[in-house]
């Protein structure tokens, strides 16, 4: 918990600044209610060649909120660091759940971890790893999660990831038995 506050205060007092403090707001906010997420997943449903991914995408932020959201946050009760420290200054509307683990990094990597599994093209799987690590920071930099609620995020997201691969992939091979028989 010490390490978790020094790095909280660090990041609030040497790292805020009014152009990052914009483009973090606008980064959270896409990962409310795994809503950039969830678009990613109907995007990828649409295309007849992505469906699958934009299946297991969608399975995977379903199983992310599930373990998360439901459980784990009403089971561990942190108190969320602006509730802690004194003298912060939310640029963001106060969660009303309780702090550990990040929702929005463990759907973030949840989702992240199926696409960038199932997909080819290395330039979109770097950016979507970026993109979800800046969105984990996001919610770091806004006061809202401490540094070990953004690490069960990031382990859990990757563990559903690969559960969802893998029950997908047991039914792919299951499917495919089936039709030689």
């Amino acid at each position: 918990m010490k390490l978790d506050l020094k790095i909280i205060e660090f990041v609030y007092q040497h790292l805020q600044n009014p152009t990052f403090q914009v483009f973090m707001v606008i980064l959270s906010r896409l990962g409310d209610k795994g809503l950039l997420w969830l678009v990613i997943s109907i995007g990828l449903i649409i295309s007849k060649k992505h469906r699958n991914i934009g299946y297991m995408s969608l399975s995977s932020i379903l199983l992310g909120f599930i373990v998360g959201e439901v459980i784990l946050k009403n089971l561990i009760q942190r108190a969320r660091p602006f509730l802690v420290l004194d003298n912060i200054i939310l640029s963001i509307a106060a969660p009303q759940s309780f702090s550990f683990p990040s929702v929005h990094t463990l759907i973030a990597f949840a989702a992240t971890g199926v696409i960038v599994k199932k997909i080819e093209n290395r330039f979109l799987k770097i950016g979507l790893i970026a993109l979800a690590t800046l969105m984990a920071f996001s919610r770091i930099y806004l006061m809202v999660h401490y540094p070990t609620d953004i690490l069960g995020g990031v382990i859990l997201g990757v563990i559903i990831a690969f559960v969802v691969y893998k029950v997908f992939s047991w039914r792919e091979t299951r499917k495919k038995a089936e039709m030689y028989k």
